[in-house]
């Protein structure tokens, strides 16, 4: 079942690697797929452990959420607060970046391959 229109993610015209890329090429929208990963839930979250600008990061989670990777659930009424959890779309990018993992140990970091899914 497809989330989101080509359109939408896509300036590079219609194939599987534009379309992807045009949602996940985008650095910050891999750092915090990752820290949701390693559970990451709040705003808080991504805000203090990425230091990603709070101009950038209501943008990037609305990304996400848009494309169907992540869903805004609310955690208390008063104040309002909200969770972001990964959906089974965005849960299914974990092959994704064990993926980069291995390319970037093999190919761009000078360090041993990762032992088992808890190295990253």
């Amino acid at each position: 079942m497809a989330v989101f229109e080509l359109g939408e993610t896509s300036q590079g015209g219609e194939n599987a690697v534009a379309v992807a890329s045009g949602l996940l090429g985008d650095e910050w929208n891999l750092l915090i797929i990752r820290l949701a990963f390693l559970g990451a839930r709040r705003y808080k979250d991504w805000h203090d452990q990425l230091g990603i600008a709070n101009s950038v990061l209501p943008s990037r989670l609305d990304r996400l959420i848009d494309a169907g990777v992540l869903v805004r659930v609310p955690y208390q009424k008063r104040p309002l607060g909200y969770e972001y959890r990964l959906t089974e779309c965005g849960k299914d990018l974990w092959q994704v970046l064990l993926t980069i993992w291995d390319w970037e140990s093999q190919w761009v970091m000078d360090r041993p391959v990762r032992c088992h899914q808890w190295c990253i």
